[in-house]
């Protein structure tokens, strides 16, 4: 038996145009090509499990009849369900429902309309992906009834399944109801979220009859719900294979989970210490607050648009990304350049605006993030938001989605704080490379921006870069001179597939290219345009190039999009003595935290060691005692009162000695 799916695949077709598929090649990809194909439907199966098909047969004539309801049937035969009947009588539990299936359906006769004989069922079952097609409508019994719910659920907004269901519940689904419409498209439903296969550690799919796949129970039980949540929605795309193992989970739990968690931590401790209520500290307008916090409450309201555009889109990963992105803004930028805020012994405005701007982001986050990780979000909602709130709601899944606030969007300043941020970032990086601690001090930082119209902007910052590079100057310069070189070098890799057999000539054209005006081109543009020896042109993006960036001695730097950060190494003694305190400082909060000292607590401390430590201890006493929270600071050759710390400072043997004051 087969349904005639090829009278009607133009209009199947039309309905599938009509659809949202992520990913949009699968409609006239691998979805369109199996439409394209398309051969009437093999409905009819011969076994004992299944839908029993409704076609009954005169053993007569061979007249045939397809009835549409149990009440056509016995419209035609009152006792047809008699069987039935006595069984249930014996077994009064059977759902009534049963009467239309095996084995009491076969029992199911009818007369013959055409010669008065009598009509006996086929034996055949009817396919059970023609059951998972049916499933909009079989769920509410339409359309005999709940006619109303139905054409309120109709169609779904999105459906979602692996990549195989394509010929599976996708086909299905749209055969179907492509059967029973002829209206407006699409049906049954608008957006179709095509799932990639879960994957081991090595990328092949994951299969009990392999033996490669991970059990969930231990990952829950070790890493909880919803880091294992996290990792499905932030991983990879849904439509991508995801690499699935306890491992992977652990990254993207310390990814977002444990810094989010920490943020919170830090805010639960601080605000504690210093009795901070959001309903009763004084409070001004996020506008009117300072730069660092207009910076954080513009970048909450551009995340909060952003991802309910992702959301609203079905994009579920970049939504995910961009709120991994506003965390790490909060915990490596905003709460960590804003510490002294909170460490503040005034309770003044500023110390409130900072503590009512962190609690405003976090209660932003993790409204957002609820939908992801329910757990986690639920237990700093009702710390931070209901506990304070009596009118909020129960629980933050009862609580409506965040709204953006334009009047907090400020996004030239955003724009500075990135580029401010990837200065940064590059002037770390090149600390890392060259094996430069961030507690010694240089002499100066040289800044050579990709967009230098954001020089004049970014001066302000100056003292800020300064600060985060451990430099004591920072300077936006045009051109380095002789003491940086670039070096453009061909990703033989990614040119070969791009260019085939033109790639010899696309290697001589780079070879010969000015490495600073590609680099620039590059930082601005993100392309550059490439003359060839033939008088053609192609476009070269970031991943066909490799630039490196080398200085000449005494110098450092590392190049990124937003610019070139280079860096004076060469110390002076001064600079050497300021890195050794900094060290100090270092130790002592080592010795603070392996005693367990309450944050606020205040010590004395006594320091003994070679010259090179107690001169530098001397000339930063100021600086040591304010960072550690001493009371008092002394040095000396023999050790102090109190625990100690025997320790090792750039090769010279030191030894902290620490008492509890207060």
């Amino acid at each position: 038996w087969f349904i005639r799916t090829t009278e009607v695949i133009e209009r199947t077709k039309a309905n599938n145009q009509a659809i949202n598929w992520i990913p949009e090649h699968i409609k006239d990809g691998r979805f369109g090509d199996f439409l394209n194909n398309n051969v009437d439907w093999a409905l009819s199966r011969e076994r004992y499990w299944g839908t029993p098909l409704n076609i009954w047969e005169c053993s007569s004539c061979n007249q045939r009849v397809a009835p549409a309801s149990a009440k056509e049937i016995e419209d035609r035969n009152p006792d047809a369900f008699a069987a039935f009947a006595e069984a249930r009588k014996a077994d009064p539990e059977l759902s009534e429902h049963l009467a239309v299936h095996k084995p009491w359906v076969d029992a199911v006769t009818m007369p013959c309309d055409a010669c008065a004989g009598t009509m006996h069922r086929v034996p055949e079952v009817i396919d059970c992906w023609f059951d998972s097609g049916c499933m909009p409508f079989a769920q509410w019994g339409w359309p005999h009834q709940r006619k109303e719910e139905f054409e309120r659920s109709f169609p779904a907004d999105f459906i979602s399944e692996a990549i195989d269901q394509t010929r599976g519940w996708f086909y299905s689904l749209l055969m179907i109801s492509s059967l029973l419409f002829e209206d407006e498209h699409p049906h049954p439903f608008k957006n179709c979220i095509v799932l990639g296969h879960v994957c081991d550690s090595k990328g092949r799919k994951e299969s009990k009859s392999k033996g490669n796949y991970t059990p969930p129970d231990g990952v829950l039980a070790e890493a909880g719900a919803d880091a294992m949540r996290w990792h499905f929605c932030a991983s990879s795309p849904p439509y991508s294979n995801t690499r699935y193992s306890a491992e992977s989970v652990r990254q993207g739990q310390q990814e977002f989970l444990l810094k989010l968690r920490n943020v919170y931590s830090f805010f639960v401790i601080y605000a504690n210490i210093d009795g901070f209520d959001p309903s009763q500290c004084p409070k001004v307008p996020g506008t009117e607050r300072a730069l660092l916090d207009r910076w954080i409450l513009s970048e909450a309201n551009l995340a909060i648009e952003e991802v309910t555009e992702s959301l609203d889109d079905y994009a579920v990963y970049n939504a995910a990304q961009r709120i991994i992105r506003l965390t790490d803004a909060v915990s490596n930028w905003y709460v960590r350049r804003s510490r002294s805020r909170y460490w503040a012994s005034d309770k003044d405005q500023d110390k409130w605006d900072a503590y009512h701007t962190l609690h405003e982001v976090l209660l932003q986050i993790v409204t957002m993030s609820a939908p992801f990780v329910p757990y986690l979000t639920e237990e700093i909602y009702q710390n931070l938001g209901r506990s304070f709130d009596g009118e909020a709601a129960d629980s933050i899944h009862m609580q409506d989605w965040p709204e953006v606030d334009t009047a907090l969007i400020d996004r030239p300043l955003c724009e500075e704080m990135q580029a401010v941020r990837d200065i940064v970032s590059l002037g770390l990086s090149t600390r890392a490379i060259h094996k430069i601690k961030v507690r010694q001090p240089l002499a100066e930082a040289e800044v050579i921006l990709g967009k230098a119209s954001l020089a004049q902007r970014l001066l302000p910052y100056s003292d800020l870069i300064a600060e985060e590079l451990n430099v004591k100057a920072v300077h936006f310069i045009e051109d380095a001179g002789d003491r940086v070189q670039y070096t453009v070098k061909p990703n033989y890799r990614a040119l070969g597939p791009r260019f085939g057999k033109r790639m010899p000539i696309v290697r001589a054209a780079v070879d010969k290219a000015d490495p600073n005006e590609l680099r620039m081109a590059l930082a601005k543009e993100g392309a550059y345009q490439l003359e060839l020896p033939d008088g053609e042109s192609v476009t070269l993006d970031p991943d066909l190039v490799q630039i490196t960036v080398e200085t000449e001695e005494g110098f450092a730097a590392s190049g990124g999009s937003v610019g070139v950060v280079v860096l004076n190494t060469t110390l002076t003694s001064s600079l050497e003595e300021e890195g050794l305190a900094r060290e100090v400082i270092n130790r002592i909060q080592t010795l603070r935290k392996r005693e367990n000292l309450e944050y606020t607590a205040r010590i004395q401390v006594h320091l003994s060691g070679s010259e090179r430590v107690i001169a530098a201890a001397q000339g930063f006493r100021e600086v040591i005692m304010a960072d550690t929270l001493a009371t008092e600071l002394t040095t000396g050759d023999t050790p102090g009162d109190g625990v100690q710390n025997e320790c090792e400072i750039e090769g010279e043997k030191a030894v902290i000695s620490m008492l509890t004051t207060g």
